[in-house]
């Protein structure tokens, strides 16, 4: 993304992670996790999502679909860590939750 901001990805608490990652590295992430664990009939260009990453160990995704311009779906999941600090690792677990919650839509 050549340093670019990726407009359809926000995150907040980014410090909050035990390894240290960008706003774009975790979102990169997120987004991949994600789309590779979406059935083919979602249409991977239509999301918005906003991570949210808490010093007490969760971490939230919003993810909103849109349709020329209107909001079709909504989903929002969180993972929880209470024994260690939050890792990178667990953006892919949020990713297949969310991935899960939107192929049964």
């Amino acid at each position: 993304m050549n340093g670019a901001q990726d407009e359809t990805c926000f995150v907040k608490g980014a410090e909050y992670l035990a390894e240290q990652a960008s706003a774009d590295q975790i979102c990169r992430k997120f987004k991949q996790s994600l789309f590779n664990a979406l059935d083919d009939a979602v249409d991977q260009h239509t999301f918005t999502v906003s991570l949210s990453i808490e010093e007490s160990g969760t971490i939230t995704a919003v993810l909103i679909s849109k349709d020329h311009g209107k909001t079709e779906d909504y989903f929002e999941v969180a993972v929880d860590v209470m024994d260690r600090a939050l890792n990178l690792s667990d953006l892919d677990r949020l990713a297949r939750a969310a991935a899960d919650m939107m192929n049964k839509q």
